[in-house]
């Protein structure tokens, strides 16, 4: 996020001793100072030298736009283990001239800088807010993702707004950064996007209200389940933040009609750690399609509950429709069901184990021969 996209281009500058350093090489000759220094003499050698070197050169010619400037990282690396009112209004001054520069990425450093110097004081990240609406979307990612480092809650319905930015990165950097700042306000925004025609900002909006943990996104979310795979998987890891809130819903989840929602819903159920899920998913393992028995029996071994030991052994010893010896179909319930009874370590699951090791289908002899090992393995 700290570097700007281009190299810079830089003039000759006054270098230690006097002599004439080029521009291009003072921040790495900076850097190579910094671990010898002093907290405070790194301090003023970052906030008198660095500014120097970020003026851009003049255009070629009427119209065209100046270079980028210099790599701003040293800022934010160098300045965060000092502190005081002096250097805090220090960084303040420069922060004010480099945002006048419009250079984002700069602001950005500079910003977070002088969040970590200014000792109680919050930084002006209101100075961002204008760069939301830069012509250049590499500009307005690099105002989005620091106004979310910064947590900035007056940016909440700047960014808002932003969801609907005509670039499709800044409005999942959009996303993300509601979710870091854990406003409320965002919570019906985010949960609209999760319909937006776009995947990645359907993903992102769904990891956001798994940050926000608010229980309005429940519903929202379960429906998410039956979405594209990048959306399932951030939509579990979502329900699974929100607690105990998400139980009953994700438990009538098992039952819905959409294929793709019952593996889902056990895979965050399993996630969940709550044991009142353990009968639900006992119930599914029975009777459910093969994808779901093995979503739930994952589940069970995540949960790791001594009742669910009986039924695995018996989901190991049964044998799908449609499977081959040499032929390892796409979902086996036996391959999960070996490796749960690996993760519950009850030495019950030793004589079917062993009897599945011989198995003539590779996949389900591996499980079986891995999840001996790990018993054994256990006191």
């Amino acid at each position: 996020v700290l570097h700007d996209r281009a190299p810079a281009r830089l003039r000759p500058a006054q270098g230690p001793g006097g002599r004439r350093v080029p521009r291009m090489r003072v921040l790495p000759h900076v850097q190579r100072r910094l671990p010898t220094r002093p907290p405070a003499e790194r301090t003023e050698l970052l906030l008198c030298r660095v500014p120097q070197v970020l003026r851009p050169r003049r255009p070629a010619h009427r119209g065209a736009r100046p270079p980028a400037s210099a790599d701003a990282s040293v800022v934010s690396t160098g300045v965060g283990n000092s502190g005081g009112p002096t250097v805090g209004r220090r960084a303040g001054k420069m922060t004010e001239r480099i945002v006048r520069m419009r250079r984002a990425a700069i602001a950005v450093a500079a910003l977070l800088a002088a969040s970590v110097v200014c000792a109680g004081e919050t930084p002006k990240a209101g100075k961002l807010l204008p760069l939301l609406k830069h012509r250049d979307p590499a500009q307005r990612l690099y105002a989005v993702r620091g106004l979310g480092s910064l947590k900035a809650a007056s940016a909440v319905e700047p960014l808002i707004g932003t969801l609907d930015d005509t670039d499709a990165h800044v409005r999942e950097a959009a996303a993300s950064a509601l979710g870091a700042i854990g406003d409320a306000r965002a919570v019906p925004p985010l949960i609209a996007a999760l319909k937006h025609k776009h995947v990645p900002l359907r993903a992102a909006a769904a990891a956001a209200l798994g940050e926000l943990k608010d229980a309005r996104a429940v519903a929202p979310l379960i429906e998410a389940l039956d979405n594209a795979e990048q959306v399932q998987t951030a939509a579990v890891a979502a329900l699974a933040a929100l607690g105990e809130p998400a139980l009953e819903p994700l438990v009538a989840a098992l039952k819905a009609k959409a294929p793709a929602v019952p593996p889902r819903a056990a895979e965050a159920l399993g996630a969940l750690g709550d044991k009142r899920a353990v009968e639900p998913l006992l119930a599914v393992l029975k009777t459910g399609d093969r994808r779901t028995a093995c979503a739930a029996a994952g589940a069970l071994g995540a949960l790791g509950d001594a009742r669910a030991v009986e039924p695995l052994i018996t989901a190991l010893g049964t044998k799908p429709r449609g499977a081959r010896p040499y032929m390892p179909i796409r979902y086996d319930p036996r391959v999960p069901a070996a490796t749960a009874l690996g993760a519950l370590g009850d030495k019950r699951a030793i004589p079917a184990l062993t009897q599945a090791s011989k198995n003539r289908n590779r996949q389900v002899a591996k499980a079986a021969e891995d999840a001996l090992e790990a018993i054994a393995g256990k006191p």
